[in-house]
């Protein structure tokens, strides 16, 4: 019934097109008409001059893409850290509060944690390992005799740290070992 009324209403105007919402009914000549001066000017593809596309410095034309930034995809290690939320023991890094004592304190200001002597820090991180645990950062309690106001004893190859990394690698070189660069353990200051 619609159908015949637009028919009937398109046949009494002769050929005068009857726009309706995304609808065009009336002769070919006529929505050829209405498609090509409708818009002002139609996208074409092959035309180079098309005011549609930018233009590079060679004023060649130039399609705008998407930025993708590469420094994050450069190596395997820099995809992993910047990957999305997966979180494992390997991500974790242990920290291990280290002293030249041959015995296990706690620490009183954090409960439940431990300065371990050197021998207690290779079973600690033996046991870490067992568990996924890659990485162990050191933070050393150098004794007071040995602090002074230029932090000597920091850059002494015979000091905690120096002979705390040599241990652990000797054992266990796959482990990362990051080092507490702070002089506040080593200075009196």
């Amino acid at each position: 019934m619609l159908l015949g009324l637009i028919v009937l209403i398109v046949g009494f105007w002769g050929g005068v097109s009857l726009r309706l919402p995304s609808v065009v009914i009336g002769t070919r000549q006529n929505f050829r008409s209405f498609v090509l001066h409708s818009h002002d000017k139609e996208f074409d593809n092959f035309d180079q001059k098309s005011p549609v596309l930018s233009r590079n410095r060679l004023d060649q034309p130039w399609v705008h893409q998407r930025i993708r930034p590469r420094r994050n995809r450069k190596s395997e290690a820099m995809r992993a850290l910047v990957r999305e939320n997966h979180l494992s023991p390997s991500d974790f890094v242990y920290p291990l509060f280290i002293h030249d004592d041959d015995v296990e304190q706690e620490i009183p200001s954090m409960p439940g944690c431990f300065r371990h002597s050197l021998n207690g820090m290779m079973k600690e991180i033996e046991e870490a390992k067992r568990y996924g645990i890659k990485s162990v950062v050191l933070f050393p309690k150098v004794p007071d005799h040995l602090k002074t106001n230029l932090a000597e004893e920091s850059y002494n190859p015979n000091g905690i740290v120096p002979r705390a990394v040599r241990m652990i690698k000797s054992t266990f070189p796959d482990i990362v070992v990051c080092t507490d660069i702070a002089l506040d353990p080593y200075s009196s200051m």
